[in-house]
């Protein structure tokens, strides 16, 4: 029995929604998931923590982090790369429509090699540095293509303690040296003259295409190849410990929006060149709708997530593992208050809440996320007074407030794949929560979409948007066009787990946020059924 009866006041919380403001409760009540254990793991091929916002990705890399010795968080939030944005040498490379993903894939291979050399080595001043590769070339002395593959890090020998961004600068620094001295002339006009670029006649063009091409990608991939190959030799022969480099916040504006998904695509692509070195592990968390983006941009160039499946580790919850997080930090947050008595969260709820038990409740109203029951049950404690437990209609009131914070978290975390969800959403307001596919299927939903869509300048560079007056320039609004036109719109809705679909009647409703995995477009018929999640009920006064 307890010997004090617990009050509940609104100032309580059980955490912050961000893991980097969660300090104080993700060390006291972190919720072991398999997935940190893959993830550590040197041997899994896993080193991209995918998931949406909210689902635990950055609480995973710093308790990694926290837990080794040899490892770093990064977190490129806090890391200065404008440099790069605000390169006049890359700007005219783009400006002549010359890829710069091998240089980028360099640029990564060549920060992540020289933060390994840091960290394995524990090195921490300039004379550490020289010392170190003295110690490696003299392992190879007498092996002369160890030694030419070397023979890059001479430049870098007194630099191995440097910041990450600093390493980032140096080889752009390097790249802008080498354009100055090959394209001074052209890199003068095309900074003083916006229209620099228009002005070249096409033979000329492609003259400079083909000479920057050469320069852009040169022999730093291939350099960098056979020194990966060389660390990956020493680190075998000599048995050194694991070394884990993760990183975090690449979803964020840590550099400009044209150059981010570039950037991205050639982090994924030169993280394969790194497996060589047995002994290091480079983590990376990754947002589902950043990936999106990603795919989008850079569909051109031939990227297919299908070749690098075997990388990403898509992070899903039970509910078990849920209720045991949420019971955790909520036993924590009254234990030294009330004597070290257990108490859970059905100590705090009422018994059922529109027939459902308290917990069952709040879980059908999130997207199986530790953010979503956190901002759920801190939303509750906002509505409490001063008694021991939450009433229904307490609860009831937290759930309006909690349905219109989730609704303008979603616009917020997938405004850079879909800038005009918030349209879409606006589409489904006041409607039905489940309906059937064939009941959208008329003009209506044509003229309310273009309605929708319009009330913005923003929501008109929406891929669904582009779709529909593509698809209505060509066809008009004939039957196929508006089903076309509804497939993309579900489709959309049901990556951002907004929409559940039911393609087949024998199977449950097919929700992306656990299956982690798009329904194809084909299978949306006329006949399959669609649900609003109940987590914006209330937000969009679905009946």
């Amino acid at each position: 029995m307890r010997r004090k009866e617990i009050v509940l006041s609104q100032n309580m919380n059980v955490g912050s929604t961000a893991a980097e403001n969660d300090d104080y409760f993700l060390k006291e009540c972190f919720f072991d998931h398999p997935a940190k254990t893959e993830l550590e793991d040197m041997n899994s091929p896993k080193c991209f923590a995918l998931g949406s916002t909210g689902i635990g990705k950055t609480a995973l890399l710093k308790k990694i982090a926290d837990e080794n010795d040899q490892a770093n968080f990064i977190d490129l939030r806090e890391v200065s790369m404008t440099f790069i944005s605000n390169s006049d040498v890359i700007r005219f490379i783009y400006s002549m429509d010359v890829s710069l993903d091998l240089f980028f894939q360099a640029l990564w291979k060549h920060v992540l090699l020289i933060e390994y050399i840091r960290l394995a080595f524990r090195v921490g001043s300039e004379d550490k540095s020289r010392t170190i590769l003295s110690t490696i070339k003299d392992q190879f002395r007498r092996d002369q293509t160890r030694q030419e593959a070397l023979a890059y890090l001479e430049n870098y020998s007194n630099r191995f303690w440097v910041t990450f961004d600093e390493s980032f600068r140096e080889v752009e620094q390097a790249l802008s040296e080498k354009i100055n001295a090959d394209f001074g002339g052209e890199l003068e006009k095309f900074r003083f003259n916006a229209g620099f670029v228009q002005t070249l006649g096409k033979i000329k063009k492609q003259q400079l295409q083909a000479r920057l091409k050469q320069v852009v990608d040169g022999d730093l991939l291939s350099e960098l190849a056979r020194l990966t190959a060389t660390l990956a030799e020493y680190s075998n022969q000599k048995g050194l410990p694991p070394v884990r480099i993760l990183v975090d916040g690449l979803d964020d504006q840590w550099v400009s929006e044209k150059l981010k998904y570039q950037l991205i695509k050639a982090l994924i692509e030169a993280l394969k060149g790194l497996k060589k070195i047995r002994n290091l592990k480079v983590i990376v968390s990754l947002r589902s709708d950043v990936l999106e983006r990603v795919i989008q941009e850079t569909r051109h160039d031939g990227f297919q997530t299908e070749k690098y499946e075997d990388y990403f580790l898509r992070i899903k919850w039970s509910s078990s593992q849920l209720q045991e997080l949420i019971n955790s930090r909520i036993n924590y947050l009254f234990r030294s208050k009330y004597d070290s008595q257990n108490i859970f969260l059905i100590d705090l709820f009422p018994d059922r809440i529109n027939k459902k038990r308290p917990f069952e409740f709040i879980l059908e109203r999130s997207l199986f996320r530790p953010r979503d029951i956190i901002s759920f049950l801190n939303a509750c404690f906002r509505t409490s007074n001063d008694k021991s437990k939450l009433s229904v209609s307490e609860v009831l009131k937290a759930e309006r407030v909690y349905s219109e914070e989730r609704k303008s978290a979603l616009i917020e975390e997938w405004s850079s794949v879909f800038p005009g969800l918030e349209a879409m959403l606006k589409y489904f307001s006041g409607k039905q929560g489940s309906f059937i596919v064939g009941n959208l299927l008329t003009s209506r939903l044509l003229d309310d979409l273009i309605e929708a869509f319009a009330e913005q300048e923003e929501f008109l560079k929406d891929p669904v948007y582009l779709f529909v007056d593509r698809t209505y320039s060509k066809r008009g609004a004939s039957d196929d066009a508006i089903l076309d036109i509804a497939r993309a719109l579900l489709q959309s809705m049901h990556l951002t787990g907004i929409i559940g679909l039911n393609t087949h009647k024998e199977e449950p409703i097919h929700w992306f946020f656990k299956e982690q995995k798009p329904v194809p477009e084909t299978s949306i018929t006329p006949e399959a059924r669609a649900r609003v999640h109940p987590m914006l009920h209330s937000a969009l006064a679905i009946h």
